[in-house]
């Protein structure tokens, strides 16, 4: 079984390379030599990404989303909008959910700092 994870990126220009970040931790934590074991990127939609991790990798699939904080000395903000279990409704949540920030807010005066 796999789940899908709709997660939120602020800025939306440095999406790939949270991306990236995401997957390099979480490949750390759970290993590269696992094919079952990888972070897949589903889809993308707008700012927002939508993860498909297996199961039982979902608690270091969630972690590593929370360890992206600073990219290229900038601050970045990854939030986790919802957990679901068909990639259907996870899009679903990534159209229709309100944006948790706006765009144009600045990170440092935002209550995530």
């Amino acid at each position: 079984m796999a789940r899908y994870i709709v997660v939120e990126v602020y800025p939306e220009e440095l999406l790939d390379k949270v991306v990236e970040k995401i997957s390099k931790t979480f490949e750390t934590m759970v290993g590269i030599g696992l094919i079952k074991g990888r972070l897949i990127i589903a889809d993308r939609i707008k700012n927002r990404i939508i993860l498909r991790v297996p199961t039982r990798y979902l608690k270091y699939a969630r972690y590593a989303i929370l360890t992206v904080s600073k990219i290229d000395n900038r601050k970045v903000a990854t939030i986790t909008i919802s957990v679901t279990g068909t990639i259907r409704k996870a899009r679903a949540q990534a159209r229709s959910l309100p944006h948790i920030l706006s765009q144009d807010s600045n990170l440092s005066s935002s209550p995530l700092r």
